[in-house]
């Protein structure tokens, strides 16, 4: 990824987890602060369209599920103002060797692909809402809620 803009300036960046993604989509003021350098991988997308469809998104009268046809079109819409970062074969089997020393198992695994991608893609910070899931895994990335 270039991580320098037009004037030459670093371009900061920043990696969104599926939580973060599923913020952006409710909220607007969350949605705003996505940039063109920022990050995410496809996995994030398959996580947002599971919620979207499966529990809905909570509302004051209940969960509001969207149909499969009005999720993927909301997530390709989404999808265009990022770059994604997709962990390679050789990637994902060195992560998943990593998971041992890094106390990651279960669920957890796919925090720990979204943090190998986000160092991997070198970006300054990564947002989500499940702070706590990112804790001690590999890249000293800062961690932000969206």
């Amino acid at each position: 990824m270039n991580k320098f803009g037009r004037s030459g300036r670093r371009v900061m960046s920043t990696y969104w987890d599926s939580s973060a993604l599923l913020n952006a989509v409710v909220s607007r003021a969350v949605a705003d602060k996505i940039m063109p350098s920022d990050v995410t991988r496809a996995h994030a997308f398959c996580e947002v369209f599971s919620h979207l469809t499966g529990r809905g998104i909570p509302t004051k009268s209940g969960p509001v599920k969207l149909s499969n046809a009005d999720a993927a079109q909301l997530i390709k819409h989404l999808a265009k103002k990022f770059t994604l970062r997709e962990l390679t074969g050789e990637e994902t089997l060195s992560a998943l060797e990593d998971s041992t020393k890094l106390g990651v198992q279960g669920g957890r695994v796919h925090d720990l692909m979204h943090a190998r991608s986000a160092v991997l893609a070198g970006v300054d910070k990564i947002f989500t809402r499940n702070i706590a899931d990112f804790v001690g895994l590999p890249g000293a990335i800062p961690l932000e809620r969206p």
